[in-house]
C-alpha cells in the first residue's frame, strides 16, 4: 500500500469511526463515565439502559432507515455527496432523535445533562438540515463541534477533570475535517458552517437546561 493510499484508508477509517451517528453513543459513555458518582460504574444497569436507548435510536435505527433508502433507491450513496440527498435521510433522524430526546426527558431516574446531550444533538441536526437548503454543511464537523461543547459546558460538574479528553476532541475534530477536506467531501466553508452549528446548538442546549426551574 502506497502513501495515498494508506492517507486515503486513514481518512475513511477516521470518518466511519468517528461518524455523527455514533457520537452521541461516544459523548454518553464519556459524560457517564466522568461521573460514576451520578450514573453508576459501567457495569451497572441504569448505565447499560442509558446506552442501549441511546445507541438504538441515535445509530441503529438511523443506520438501518439509510440502508434501507439505499435499497429503494431514494439515495445513490451512502455517502450522500449532493445536499439534495440527504433532506429525506435528515428528517427520518429527526424523528429518531427527538424520540431518544423525549425518553430521557421525560424519564424520572435521568439526570438532566443526559437529555441536555440529546437536545444538542436533536437542535444540531435540525440546523444542518435547514442550512443544508442553502449550502451544503459538513455533518462529521457538526457533530464534532458539539461534542467539544458538550465537554466543555460540562467540565465544571464532571467528577474528575475533563480538560484531558477536551483537548482531545479538539484535535480530533481538526483531523476530522482535515480527512473530510482530504478525501474531497468538503470545502473548508462547509466545515466552518459544521463546527459553528454543532458548537452553537449544544451551547444552546446548554443553555436551556440552565434555564429550566
Amino acid at each position: 500500500m502506497n502513501s495515498a493510499s494508506l492517507l486515503r484508508f486513514s481518512a475513511r477509517f477516521l470518518s466511519l469511526v468517528l461518524h455523527p451517528l455514533l457520537l452521541p453513543t461516544y459523548a454518553f459513555a464519556l459524560i457517564m463515565w466522568s461521573s460514576p458518582y451520578t450514573f453508576g460504574d459501567a457495569h451497572s444497569a441504569l448505565f447499560r439502559r442509558n446506552m442501549v436507548v441511546v445507541f438504538s435510536n441515535t445509530f441503529c435505527f438511523p443506520a438501518l432507515t439509510l440502508l434501507i433508502m439505499k435499497q429503494v433507491g431514494l439515495i445513490k450513496s451512502l455517502h450522500m455527496p449532493e445536499g439534495r440527498e440527504r433532506i429525506i435521510p435528515m428528517m427520518s433522524t429527526m424523528v429518531f432523535y427527538v424520540f431518544a430526546f423525549m425518553v430521557f426527558r421525560k424519564g424520572l431516574l435521568a439526570p438532566p445533562i443526559l437529555s441536555t446531550i440529546l437536545l444538542g444533538a436533536t437542535l444540531t441536526v435540525m440546523l444542518c438540515f435547514f442550512v443544508n437548503i442553502f449550502t451544503k454543511v459538513s455533518i462529521h464537523a457538526a457533530g464534532m463541534g458539539s461534542l467539544v461543547a458538550l465537554l466543555i459546558f460540562y467540565a465544571g460538574s464532571a467528577d474528575f477533570s475533563l480538560i484531558p479528553w477536551i483537548m482531545l476532541a479538539i484535535f480530533l475534530a481538526g483531523l476530522v475535517g482535515a480527512a473530510r477536506l482530504y478525501l474531497g467531501a468538503h470545502r473548508n466553508g462547509q466545515l466552518y458552517y459544521g463546527y459553528f452549528v454543532g458548537f452553537f446548538c449544544q451551547a444552546a442546549a446548554f443553555a436551556f437546561t440552565m434555564a429550566r426551574p
